[in-house]
């Protein structure tokens, strides 16, 4: 009898054993999505607006500082909609490069576009400035979405949280 329950029970151990663990708590997911947009965007954005924009260093900083706000409050439900709007186009780490593409591409345009406006608003860039930063800041968003989501899946990976579109 005993012999019997432990090889009904082993095998589930064992299985449990070799899954990854993505039941982290909700405090590491939020500091993974955080942190990964930190590294990513910081050093990007800051360079379109010091070099593109010709915003002054107190703008920069500014803007920056705001950003790093940005991110710590919105980029964790960004995660979540990116998590949502994957699978409203039935995509998963399985699907093809383009859709994954397709997939992070748009959800960054949708998400960055107000946000990135309210942010060198907030900074106090001028008109001009944010003429230029803002189709340069979209431009990069666009063509960094799928970069961006791979970075952000390979970390969820390293900290043992789930990823949306990688393995």
């Amino acid at each position: 009898m005993n012999q019997d329950l432990e090889s009904l029970v082993e095998p589930s151990i064992t299985l449990a054993r070799s899954q990854p663990d993505y039941q982290a708590s909700f405090i590491r997911k939020y500091t993974v999505d955080t942190t990964a947009a930190w590294m990513f965007y910081t050093p990007i954005m800051a360079s379109i607006e010091k070099f593109i924009a010709g915003m002054d260093n107190k703008e920069v900083l500014k803007s920056r500082l705001f950003a790093a706000a940005y991110h710590a409050i919105f980029m964790r439900p960004y995660g979540k909609f990116r998590e949502w709007y994957a699978k409203k186009w039935k995509a998963d780490p399985d699907s093809s490069r383009f859709k994954k593409f397709l997939v992070d591409t748009s959800a960054m345009i949708l998400v960055q576009t107000p946000s990135y406006s309210a942010i060198l608003l907030l900074s106090g860039a001028s008109l001009e400035e944010i003429a230029v930063a803002l189709p340069t800041g979209l431009a990069i968003g666009a063509a960094s979405g799928r970069p961006y989501g791979y970075l952000l899946d390979k970390w969820r990976k390293l900290w043992k949280t789930k990823p949306t579109l990688s393995r």
